[in-house]
């Protein structure tokens, strides 16, 4: 988990933060998709894009007890 300030984030001209849940729920990942289609154009007109996700420790946990 990293930390970041709304001020470092934000675009000369503002930002698009997006909230999904869990990274792999197939609505967040067509989200995601779309962000990265979406995101250059946004960019050009100086709005910087984010995504917050949750996702619950212990689904973390047991993914990375299944991969490792």
């Amino acid at each position: 988990n990293k930390s970041h300030l709304l001020a470092d984030l934000m675009g000369e001209n503002g930002l698009m933060l997006g909230f999904i849940s869990d990274v792999w729920n197939a609505i967040s990942i067509q989200r995601i998709l779309w962000l990265q289609r979406t995101a250059y154009t946004f960019k050009r007109q100086g709005i910087n894009m984010a995504l917050v996700a949750r996702d619950e420790p212990q689904r973390q946990q047991s993914r990375g007890a299944a991969t490792a």
